[in-house]
């Protein structure tokens, strides 16, 4: 599991079901990062639980997010896509100086 931090910079609208499992919800959003002097954005989605938190979080807050990429092929285009799942999410929290 890999972890970044960033400000909360764009979100989607949140979609919602229900399947034989229960209900669903998924949600995709975008942190910003400086990197090297530059804004850079990364995209994330994710499920169930985190997309509520994302959605209920206002723009612009620091959050600190703990994911895994996923990597899958499309045999309709017959290409690889990677998606960074989200495993968890947290207000960022800096650590303090002594």
């Amino acid at each position: 599991m890999l972890q970044i931090n960033g400000r909360l910079k764009y979100k989607s609208l949140i979609k919602e079901g229900v399947s034989s499992y229960g209900k669903w919800q998924v949600m995709q959003f975008a942190i910003e990062k400086t990197r090297m002097g530059e804004k850079i954005l990364i995209a994330f989605t994710a499920k169930g639980k985190w997309a509520d938190f994302i959605n209920n979080a206002p723009l612009k807050e620091r959050i600190q997010i703990y994911f895994y990429p996923d990597c899958f092929l499309s045999t309709k285009t017959n290409r690889f896509y990677t998606e960074l799942q989200v495993e968890r999410v947290e207000k960022y929290v800096a650590k303090q100086k002594y």
